[in-house]
């Protein structure tokens, strides 16, 4: 393992930490962080973090998810939340605007981080073990591949508040399993099963339980093993491919000319050499003599 870089938001306690395992980059939310709604637009390490990360070597990031099952009394806040902002509710008094205020930042923030692993130059791997909300059901959907431990179960409690999930969730079932399979699923007030997540499509690969972050660990290095280039090309196409035909085109013509001509690329993996003095490819490790 390499170095660890912890966070620690300011007024909050660590809620989040990272380490180098190999090729690949692990971050790790600690248990209720997400749960507690956590403002991370104040967390500008997390930023920071992946600044570095998309600059760095190791563009395969492994997020490791801990059980974030949603409090009766956020579930409230979201419900008053909700029915401040919508016009056609007369009880937006029942939220006062300071509630208003932090619950809007924090929405923004979760925006800006499914944004961000959207549309990043990072191939990210969702690693989740417990019970997860449906309506932070987006963070593990925003990953490019997902991970859950056999004893996981998605659950809906949003339905007696009026509280629709939030975090995209939407738009991510809609474009994974179509929008008749995705209002099924909005509308189910029964608990989702994993295996049932896992043929909906949601899920790539499930683990047991007793074993589940050393074997989720070896899914994603067994990823990286691909080489990144031709990760993040393949997320490239992915992306694009809800645009129409001619903009994949284009977006899949790039895809494979990214880097100029003459630019000095591993033989192996595609990596970009370009000012690398090792002797080695930092990427999958290949000397450069080819040897």
């Amino acid at each position: 393992m390499g170095g660890v870089h912890t966070g620690r938001p300011a007024g909050d306690p660590r809620f989040w930490s990272t380490e180098v395992a190999g090729s690949v980059t692990i971050l790790r939310f600690n248990p209720g962080s997400i749960c507690a709604g956590i403002d991370l637009q104040r967390v500008a390490t997390l930023w920071e973090f992946f600044d570095e990360l998309v600059a760095g070597p190791h563009r395969v990031l492994h997020i490791s998810f801990a059980s974030s099952e949603l409090s009766h009394e956020t579930l409230v806040r979201l419900a008053e939340y909700f029915r401040s902002v919508s016009a056609d509710d007369d009880s937006a008094s029942a939220c006062d605007s300071r509630a208003r205020t932090e619950l809007a930042r924090e929405d923004i923030a979760m925006q800006r981080y499914i944004r961000y692993l959207r549309d990043s130059r990072l191939f990210v791997v969702g690693s989740y073990q417990g019970e997860i909300d449906i309506h932070f059901l987006g963070l593990l959907l925003a990953c490019d591949f997902r991970i859950a431990a056999e004893s996981t179960v998605i659950v809906n409690r949003g339905h007696p508040l009026g509280v629709s999930p939030a975090t995209a969730v939407p738009w991510f079932l809609v474009r994974t399993i179509g929008a008749s399979l995705a209002l099924d699923v909005l509308l189910e007030s029964d608990n989702l099963p994993v295996h049932r997540a896992h043929e909906l499509g949601l899920i790539h690969r499930i683990t047991k339980p007793n074993s589940h972050e050393p074997d989720a660990l070896a899914i994603t290095q067994a990823l990286a093993a691909k080489g990144t280039a031709h990760l993040l090309r393949l997320k490239r196409a992915m992306t694009a491919s809800s645009a129409p035909l001619e903009k994949y085109l284009q977006v899949e013509g790039a895809g494979f000319q990214d880097l100029p001509v003459g630019t000095p690329t591993c033989a192996r993996c595609g990596y970009n050499l370009t000012g690398n003095v090792s002797g080695s490819c930092p990427e999958c490790g290949r000397p450069l003599n080819g040897a």
